[in-house]
């Protein structure tokens, strides 16, 4: 006969239970990574596409940083220019538009349009005056064209021409 037929012990060893930890299957964990292949690779794109915006973001930010940081510079440089050339050449040398409507230049311009154009209502004045009839003292009604930034223009005005006396 064989062996464990009589009652001896097999030769086989006895499975001892072990504390090592179970695999448990859960189906629906499968069917979740199983399917969910598409929402992670489109998650990943996402998070991507973000990081790359944010990048651009921060470097237009930068961009303008440095371009602000320029125009400053320039601008000291200016005006350390002005301030070294007023103390080598005396006087105000200041940098300046010739036509903004504060310049040196426009203002001479401006003095020079109101002398003559005093000049020449002087000359009207004094031709209205001679070509005048009646007697001195008598009103003379003078006519003025209305022009730009004339206020008082397109109005007449009576007036007595004469010496005073």
């Amino acid at each position: 006969p064989g062996p464990g037929a009589l009652g001896e012990a097999s030769m086989a060893p006895r499975r001892k239970k072990s504390d090592a930890p179970t695999v448990t299957f859960d189906v629906k964990a499968r069917y979740k990574y199983l399917t969910g292949f598409r929402k992670r690779k489109k998650e990943r794109q996402r998070k991507g596409h973000l990081q790359v915006m944010e990048k651009e973001r921060q470097d237009r930010i930068s961009v303008m940083r440095e371009h602000r940081e320029e125009v400053k510079k320039r601008w000291k440089e200016l005006q350390w220019a002005e301030r070294r050339a007023d103390k080598l050449f005396g006087g105000n040398l200041a940098l300046e538009d010739p036509d903004a409507p504060g310049s040196r230049r426009r203002k001479r311009q401006k003095a020079a349009l109101l002398a003559s154009a005093a000049a020449e209502t002087e000359g009207e004045l004094a031709a209205i005056a001679s070509s005048a009839a009646g007697a001195e003292g008598d009103p003379v009604t003078v006519a003025f064209a209305a022009e730009d930034g004339d206020p008082f223009g397109d109005c007449e005005v009576t007036t007595t021409v004469g010496a005073v006396g």
